[in-house]
């Protein structure tokens, strides 16, 4: 729509006679119909994807429109009213009382989404069959993002989180611990760091830490049944990792560590960047030089595709050298398989369906963020036509049978391809 703007003298009216008085004479200038003055309409927002995660069957992404920020899903379990199968659903609006959501996360096993909205309070949505949405007890599906923990927190705030198959963990705003609800059957909530768990089907209520092993946690990954924190005991600044839960496989701690002993501290070189927890195996990245450390279960190399040794115990992390002396940024992994970003954007993954070697995939650069879902990839970047200065794109690529790689349900998304985002934002319901 055009906008027109009439330019008009100050306090007179548009148009009609003006031979008062005080214009009267030969010289007095004539009638001049106002001009009609096109000015082009502001386009709007470009849109830019600002975060993604990636569940079992679904994939939600926020998308900032100038200071809208929305959320949209899409896939078999996660969008508001159920399945939408590869259309964008809106979860939230970032309108009104709608969450504006800053950071999302969910798992390759989970069938829930939490997101850290704009107040730093916690929202969750999705499967709450283990109490993994925080609404004070195990119950249905939340159909909508609803604020999580308030039954015992008032309403919670945040400055990270992490989701699990079945599980949920955040960092709190207020004082800097770990606070993390939902199945509890390995310890992977109930964190009493200084005296060990009880572990038990569902710890629908908050388990915190203690700090009686770990102190002023930054960053944190979940799996299957067992999570990592990277943390900063002496509380210098510098940060280390912690893993708790089980540890069939060494996914938590060396060998002899039990479920219910406090959290294992797993040795690090330098500073942790970066988490990622699978099935069974962790992997994380430290900085000052980069470096791709992994441990525990290597069957499918996984965690270490140079070495045949499964599962790898954690006293010896792997260190994973990328191809080309590539430098790892960001790591991301789902059950059997581990992909990692290094600082020039590119893409590596390597465990099941990548033999003995890591594979770089050609398809996508520029990639920022990385989410895993059970069959499913999506990443912020480019494809390899994109300018580096076109803003980031939503690109998905695997299984897509509920829609969840972001295409018409049913087809496998054989090669990473864009998601189409919508133009403009939508309006608040």
């Amino acid at each position: 729509m055009r906008v027109v703007v009439l330019l008009c003298a100050a306090m007179i009216a548009c148009g009609g006679d003006d031979s008062s008085a005080a214009d009267a004479g030969n010289d007095a200038p004539q009638d001049v119909a106002p001009a009609d003055v096109h000015v082009a309409e502001t386009a709007p927002p470009t849109p830019q994807v600002l975060d993604v995660a990636a569940g079992a069957q679904h994939t939600c992404a926020i998308v900032v429109y100038g200071g809208q920020y929305v959320t949209y899903c899409f896939g078999a379990d996660a969008a508001v009213g159920g399945t939408k199968q590869g259309v964008l659903a809106v979860a939230s609006t970032g309108l009104g009382a709608a969450p504006a959501f800053v950071t999302i996360a969910s798992s390759h096993g989970a069938g829930h989404t939490c997101g850290i909205a704009s107040d730093k309070k916690v929202w969750c949505w999705g499967d709450d069959t283990l109490g993994q949405c925080g609404q004070g007890n195990p119950g249905p599906t939340v159909a909508a993002p609803s604020p999580a923990l308030d039954f015992t927190l008032s309403v919670a705030k945040a400055t990270a989180i992490a989701v699990g198959t079945s599980s949920s963990c955040m960092v709190r705003n207020q004082d800097g611990k770990l606070t993390c609800w939902g199945d509890n059957t390995k310890c992977q909530d109930d964190l009493w760091d200084g005296s060990g768990c009880s572990a038990g089907p569902s710890a629908a209520v908050v388990a915190t830490d203690q700090d009686g092993v770990f102190k002023t946690p930054m960053l944190a990954g979940l799996g299957a049944a067992h999570g990592c924190v990277a943390a900063d005991p002496a509380g210098g600044g510098a940060s280390t990792l912690f893993c708790f839960g089980d540890n069939a496989s060494l996914e938590s701690g060396p060998s002899g560590k039990s479920i219910t002993t406090p959290a294992a501290m797993i040795a690090s070189p330098r500073k942790v960047i970066s988490i990622a927890a699978g099935d069974a195996h962790t992997c994380f990245i430290t900085d000052s030089p980069h470096e791709l450390h992994c441990f525990g279960k290597n069957d499918v190399g996984q965690a270490s595709p140079a070495s045949a040794t499964s599962p790898i115990d954690p006293a010896g992390a792997t260190l994973v050298a990328l191809p080309g002396s590539a430098l790892p940024l960001v790591v991301a992994a789902r059950a059997d398989e581990t992909c990692v970003a290094d600082v020039t954007g590119a893409l590596f993954c390597f465990g099941q369906g990548h033999g003995t070697g890591i594979d770089v995939i050609a398809g996508v650069k520029d990639v920022g963020k990385i989410a895993m879902g059970a069959g499913h990839t999506c990443v912020i970047g480019h494809l390899p036509s994109a300018a580096v200065s076109d803003p980031g794109a939503l690109i998905c690529w695997g299984e897509n049978t509920n829609g969840e790689a972001g295409q018409t349900a049913g087809t496998t998304v054989a090669t990473p391809t864009a998601v189409a985002i919508p133009g403009a934002a939508p309006s608040a319901p």
